[in-house]
């Protein structure tokens, strides 16, 4: 893991923190100095990664958080600035589907329930979080979309695909409005990485024929992804907005 001094004591806020890619990220800017509240709609998840960084002396908050709900999301941004007065960094992991469907196995309200969960819910977060970083000169926002959104040769489900497009059209936008105030917004386009999730979607065959799909032959770690979200916050990118970081083993070369 690169080493980011300047992250030491920023404020992150980061959605879906509790495992996989958002795990990951949570416990590597915790390990970099920075504050790292960890949205999760499984509280206990949160909790106990926000007990493990703890006990190894770093700052960690777990605050459950549905963030479908615009409800929740205000209230957990809120309870985040009141206990650390300001946000730094907004990273937006959380989302997913449960099957795999195509067009006409999809009704309404699965559309409607995974495009909440991929698309809805980082506009209700960004709507949440981005007045806290206004009128400071500086912030930083990474949104995690999907090697799908960028024409991954695999079977995946539709409402998922097209909510992890829409999301790099938003960083895109969303980059060109806040660039003005100091605030970067870039995108992650990750490969499959191994997640409990993604061993109860796939059996052993479908892993054995992705890793054939993927020029490295392997799954990626959630710590891979989690490198890229931190290059993001760092300086070391301060003049990059609006972009999309691939990293999916050269599966897609858009």
């Amino acid at each position: 893991m690169a080493e980011y001094p300047e992250l030491r004591g920023k404020v992150v806020v980061v959605t879906g923190g509790a495992a996989g890619i958002g795990g990951a990220a949570s416990a590597q800017f915790a390990r970099q100095g920075a504050t790292v509240a960890i949205l999760d709609r499984d509280g206990q998840a949160a909790q106990d990664l926000a007990v493990s960084l703890t006990t190894e002396g770093l700052h960690a908050q777990a605050f459950r958080t549905d963030v479908t709900s615009r409800t929740e999301v205000e209230r957990a941004i809120g309870e985040v600035v009141l206990a650390y007065g300001q946000i730094d960094i907004l990273v937006t992991t959380a989302g997913g589907f449960w099957y795999r469907r195509t067009l006409l196995e999809i009704d309404e309200e699965e559309w409607d329930a995974i495009v909440d969960l991929n698309l809805k819910s980082v506009y209700l977060t960004c709507h949440a979080a981005v007045p806290h970083m206004l009128g400071r000169g500086w912030g930083r926002i990474v949104l995690v979309s999907s090697w799908l959104a960028r024409g991954a040769p695999v079977h995946a489900s539709l409402h998922y695909v097209a909510s992890k497009a829409g999301l790099i059209g938003m960083t895109r936008q969303l980059a060109r409005e806040l660039a003005p105030n100091g605030i970067t917004v870039n995108a992650t386009a990750p490969g499959v990485a191994w997640s409990p999730r993604i061993r109860q979607l796939y059996d052993d065959t479908t892993i054995a024929n992705l890793e054939q799909l993927i020029p490295q032959h392997r799954i990626s770690e959630a710590s891979e992804h989690a490198d890229s979200i931190l290059f993001f916050a760092s300086n070391a990118a301060t003049f990059i907005t609006g972009a999309v970081l691939d990293a999916n083993g050269g599966g897609v070369m858009p």
